[in-house]
């Protein structure tokens, strides 16, 4: 709300969405994967959480403009 309607904040949030539906989808799959199938599918997730959480910080700390 900070920056309002500004069209860069709406495209990251779509895009973050889309990412962290799929990759809830990747969780709950990876539920009957073999170990350590699981746990590469997992790593991989928190690779992708870790970037979601530095684009946000980004737009977060982004100067208004």
């Amino acid at each position: 709300s900070r920056k309002g309607n500004d069209l860069q904040v709406t495209r990251f949030t779509e895009v973050a969405g889309t990412r962290l539906r799929d990759l809830t989808t990747a969780v709950q799959a990876c539920a009957s994967m073999p170990k350590a199938r699981r746990a590469e599918v997992l790593r991989a997730v928190s690779r992708e959480l870790d970037e979601i959480d530095a684009d946000l910080v980004t737009h977060l700390m982004a100067p208004r403009r």
